[in-house]
């Protein structure tokens, strides 16, 4: 039995009155009733009596309240012990990902888990797609969150990220409000992640772009400065962007360009506890922080 339908009925029943109990657990009078409606059709028979003036129970209804007001209170004792129990739960994890992740999302993330969770390490290992591969196939991390896949791991996509054009104010592709292929053809172009970033190759393919390559660097930050002296442009995902690129341009590309990072894992099944539980913690905050694919 769905014990949180049977906290709607035992409000209800407190209340004595359908539209006090919508308005206090934010739900319509109707979907109320419908709640209730469940929880008697499982039951087998009525519990309350609706009438103009309010709520009453039936019959069946006052010799089966102490045995729901018990199933809540039962309810409540597991979720005190299950919340003690993670609490308890250490462990180290360690966790692939790339460097605007791992700047401007994960430790957000990573203080909500630790204030529940004071016993687990959290470790960060940084690198690009062809590095983030290499680490979970070396069995180095736990779990990646990137837009790396590999045959036979579990993949869950989380979030979307357009792929941008970073120049500077004085290049005249700043003047335009997209760019294009055939824009960036004879530009010079500064490669970043030392050219293993396999989602900037793949793109470079799918756009047909061969790029007049100048400068490896692996920190987009290097980059950045080498753009800042107008020596050239180059292309990343627009979270890379972020805090870090201010007085620079950013354009999107046309036609538009993106990636979907997700959490790359071996089995999240077949995990650790302490690591299954943190994939489930952080999803739900990584797919608030852009546009869910």
């Amino acid at each position: 039995m769905d014990t949180e339908k049977c906290r709607v009925l035992l409000r209800a029943i407190q209340l004595g009155s359908m539209s006090a109990t919508s308005a206090e657990l934010g739900y319509t009078p109707s979907g109320v009733s419908y709640i209730i409606d469940t929880v008697e059709k499982e039951l087998g028979f009525n519990v309350i009596n609706r009438t103009q003036t309010g709520i009453t129970l039936t019959h069946a209804g006052i010799k089966c309240i102490p045995a729901l007001e018990a199933l809540i209170d039962a309810d409540d004792a597991v979720q005190r012990i299950a919340n003690q129990i993670r609490k308890d739960i250490g462990g180290e994890i360690t966790v692939g990902t790339f460097p605007s992740i791992g700047r401007l999302i994960l430790p957000d993330i990573m203080q909500k888990y630790m204030q529940s969770h004071p016993n687990v390490v959290i470790n960060i290992a940084e690198g690009a797609n062809e590095q983030l591969e290499q680490m979970m196939i070396r069995k180095e991390v736990d779990f990646c969150i990137c837009s790396a896949k590999l045959p036979g791991y579990d993949w869950i996509p989380l979030r979307r990220d357009n792929m941008v054009c970073i120049m500077s104010k004085e290049n005249p592709l700043s003047q335009k409000k997209a760019v294009t292929a055939e824009d960036m053809q004879n530009e010079k172009f500064i490669m970043t992640a030392y050219g293993r970033d396999t989602d900037l190759s793949d793109m470079l393919k799918r756009i047909k772009l061969e790029p007049n390559i100048i400068s490896y660097t692996f920190e987009n930050s290097s980059a950045y400065e080498m753009i800042r002296r107008n020596m050239g442009i180059t292309i990343v995902n627009e979270l890379g962007t972020v805090a870090a690129t201010d007085d620079l341009e950013v354009r999107q590309i046309d036609p538009p360009q993106y990636i979907v990072e997700g959490i790359l894992i071996k089995s999240l099944q077949n995990t650790s506890p302490v690591v299954r539980e943190f994939v489930k913690f952080i999803e739900p905050y990584i797919r608030e922080d852009a546009n869910i694919v």
